[in-house]
């Protein structure tokens, strides 16, 4: 592997040694080995990340807000988009407004998205398994004024949607 010769300098005897081609593959070889080991086996960052899963539910909170003691309703179909550095994907609101998602990674954020409706929470930032997260829904409407009472020509006031629970007077 190497080979060796005493060299003697006022009066301390050192060793200089020199590699051969054998040897220098094998340390390299052994490098790699040990960066490879202290890496976590290649294609790394050296840490492992574990999964967790999510779970929750969307209610329609209109019927929350016209009747405080009424059961929450669940809202079906919406689409909920789970996005971040080690996980991307959606999933969708079951009949009775839960969802779940699994094998997610890292820090995430959660977007539910339901043409027509309005979420409050508009996302949710998310670390670790949990199986609480809530979204209330609330239905939007355009609005439009038609003067004198013209059912034609409306002219949109706005041209916004608002939820539910406004409306516009005009006079």
């Amino acid at each position: 592997m190497y080979t060796t010769e005493k060299v003697g300098y006022g009066g301390a005897n050192l060793r200089n040694f020199s590699w051969n081609r054998n040897g220098f593959w094998i340390l390299l070889l052994l490098i790699a080995a040990v960066m490879t080991a202290c890496t976590g086996g290649g294609g790394g960052s050296g840490t492992s990340v574990s999964t967790y899963t999510i779970s929750g539910y969307v209610y329609d909170g209109d019927v929350v807000d016209l009747d405080p003691g009424a059961a929450e309703q669940g809202v079906a179909g919406v689409t909920l988009v789970i996005s971040g550095d080690h996980t991307t994907g959606t999933t969708e609101t079951n009949h009775d407004g839960t969802f779940a998602y699994a094998d997610i990674r890292g820090h995430v954020v959660v977007q539910p998205l339901l043409e027509g409706f309005v979420f409050d929470p508009e996302t949710r930032t998310v670390s670790a398994s949990q199986a609480d997260i809530s979204f209330s829904a609330r239905q939007v409407y355009a609005v439009e004024y038609h003067p004198n009472g013209a059912t034609s020509g409306a002219v949109p006031v706005d041209a916004g949607l608002y939820p539910a629970e406004h409306s516009v007077t005009v006079s």
